[in-house]
């Protein structure tokens, strides 16, 4: 059943966002400016820092609690999954942004 959890949300994250995000997640001010390109690499450079620190432990089956709701739980791999997928759905936002500019 854990392992079924992070495989739907996983799911879900793939799939074309048909959906508003949670309000717990929603930006507090929307602002887009010139650095925004910029700022998410820097990002996605300290996210890539921290899953290379987590190497270690991949493949063991440990269990983490969804930043979300500490009553959902997932295997670390996936939450791994679940990060980068949701990062490509960031950049996918970002450079529709950037198209409207």
């Amino acid at each position: 059943m854990v392992k079924k959890m992070g495989e739907q949300i996983l799911s879900a994250l793939n799939k074309e966002a048909r959906f508003k995000t949670f309000r717990a997640w929603e930006p507090i001010e929307k602002t887009h400016n010139n650095d925004l390109k910029a700022d998410f690499r820097n990002k996605q450079d300290q996210l890539s820092n921290y899953i290379l620190q987590l190497e270690p432990y991949l493949g063991n089956n440990l269990m983490i609690t969804s930043p979300g709701n500490k009553w959902i739980v997932y295997p670390l791999d996936t939450a791994i999954e679940i990060i980068l997928s949701h990062e490509k759905r960031h950049l996918s936002q970002i450079k529709k942004q950037l198209n409207l500019d």
